[in-house]
């Protein structure tokens, strides 16, 4: 884990990623935060499987509409 990443120096973005999958963050948040995706792999991974839990769960709700 990077010193970015520790719990005594927490990442400003570390919360991003369900906001980012959900499509959540304005749009000046979802910029910085995806230009952050790009130089960051522990968000990059979160994020991803973020957005897999979101696609599961809008399949699995479609399922009872």
């Amino acid at each position: 884990m990077s010193a970015e990443h520790s719990e005594e120096s927490p990442d400003r973005y570390a919360r991003h990623d369900a906001a980012y999958a959900l499509g959540s963050l304005d749009p000046g948040e979802r910029e910085a935060f995806e230009g952050h995706l790009r130089s960051c792999p522990a968000c990059a991974a979160r994020t991803r499987d973020a957005r897999a839990l979101v696609r599961l769960l809008d399949r699995t709700i479609g399922r009872f509409r």
